[in-house]
């Protein structure tokens, strides 16, 4: 079971913008994702500010870098974009620019030809503020939610500009903390980022204490922007069977594991444990693992090992890209979701499978025990023995006809977007 966090009437006093006349919203990153498949967390993130600035009675406009300089959206550009970031509707025609921008995906090309015909304003890379005092833009307050263009020549233009304020979105410090999991060139990359975070912004955003607490040990002694906390909303995801892959038998057991697959999340924990199953049961005695989640980096020895594996495409089955609506369908019936994960910064999966009331077993990290208390089953990531055994158990109960669903009666406290965004524009 869950419950959701109520929002109560609280005097409205700006937290990020209580005498700022305008927000401008950073989409560079919601932009350079066009045409890479599904939203990831982090995109998910900015799409939900993007939505809630729209709607917001202030004057709002869009900021996007593209290889070529900077451009300005309003409103109404916002408004003529949005549908065709979501996938509703098509991007428009390249245009003479996006010819010579080969490298680009074509649908980031006719997305970057649209932005162009729709944009109010554009610069190249060292006018920024040219832009802001040709719309005598003043009194607004910058927000960058996705980790992009956070860059000094960025935020110094809109520091310069008159009483400007800088709102900036940590969603984690894995790239600090967790080196063994991270490019040399990613780490580094970071590093920059939160060092310019440090300098300009005037507050962050966090999207949970631990995120906060990390945040905080980074910035050390230095300058200490005013930080608050504010969890996720946690959406429901769409339930379509139509769009679940073919050739699976959904009537056999099968747990589920969502995400990207790089080394932090585990998915080694899982293959190990199957490997062992496939020694120890019949195959038609084993449920299935479906991974679900697009290949990432660093993790050449465990694709070298699924790969390799002949459970691959008998009792383990990896799919890339699929749909919302296939992925709630695939929660929505799972013995349990799966998440042995060495590291979080939130973790919407595990929050969105219990949602649907789905079970969850993940790893005992303290950012899931502050955003899902004590609804799921707690196991170390490396104790194998009783991930194992909580699996055996929940496919025992599957066969003998019991409701899977009953062993997760626990309650989940999860937040919304009103939640959120009741805490970042509201509270005090």
């Amino acid at each position: 079971m869950f419950r959701r966090t109520i929002a109560q009437n609280r005097r409205t006093t700006l937290m990020i913008s209580t005498e700022n006349q305008a927000f401008v919203l950073d989409l560079t990153r919601l932009i350079s994702r066009v045409g890479t498949g599904v939203f990831t967390g982090v995109d998910r993130v900015e799409l939900a500010y993007f939505r809630y600035i729209l709607n917001t009675p202030k004057p709002c406009f869009f900021l996007i870098k593209t290889g070529k300089g900077y451009l300005l959206l309003d409103r109404h550009g916002g408004l003529n974009i949005l549908p065709k970031i979501l996938g509703e509707q098509s991007w428009g025609t390249p245009d003479i620019m996006s010819v010579i921008s080969r490298a680009l995906h074509p649908f980031r090309r006719r997305a970057e030809a649209d932005l162009r015909r729709l944009a109010i304003d554009r610069a190249l890379p060292p006018n920024l503020g040219n832009i802001f005092r040709r719309q005598k833009l003043e009194n607004f307050t910058y927000l960058n939610t996705g980790h992009s263009n956070l860059i000094p020549r960025t935020l110094n233009a809109v520091k310069r500009q008159k009483g400007t304020k800088t709102a900036v979105f940590i969603h984690d410090t894995i790239p600090l903390d967790h080196h063994e999991y991270q490019t040399t060139q990613s780490t580094l990359r970071f590093e920059k980022l939160m060092q310019s975070v440090q300098e300009f912004a005037d507050l962050i955003i966090y999207n949970s204490k631990q995120s906060f607490d990390d945040g905080t040990r980074y910035f050390g002694e230095g300058r200490q922007p005013k930080g608050i906390v504010a969890h996720l909303g946690v959406e429901a995801m769409p339930i379509q069977p139509n769009l679940l892959p073919k050739g699976l038998d959904y009537s056999r057991p099968y747990f589920l594991i969502v995400g990207t697959i790089e080394p932090r999340k585990n998915h080694q924990l899982l293959l190990d444990i199957w490997l062992d199953l496939a020694n120890t049961f019949k195959p038609s005695e084993i449920p299935n693992l479906i991974i679900a989640g697009s290949r990432g980096w660093k993790n050449e020895i465990f694709f070298r090992c699924l790969d390799d594996s002949q459970l691959l495409g008998n009792s383990i089955f990896e799919f890339q890209g699929l749909p919302d609506g296939a992925i709630g369908a695939l929660t929505k019936n799972a013995c349990a979701a799966l998440f042995p994960s060495f590291a979080e910064g939130y973790g919407l999966p595990p929050a969105e499978a219990a949602l649907l009331e789905t079970p969850v077993i993940c790893s005992d990290l303290a950012v899931h025990r502050e955003i899902l208390g004590d609804y799921p089953v707690y196991l170390g990531p490396d104790d194998a023995y009783s991930w194992k055994k909580e699996i055996i158990q929940r496919t025992v109960d599957f066969r003998g006809g019991q409701n899977v669903k009953k062993r997760a009666q626990k309650t989940a406290v999860l937040s919304s977007w009103e939640d959120h965004f009741e805490k970042v524009f509201h509270e005090q």
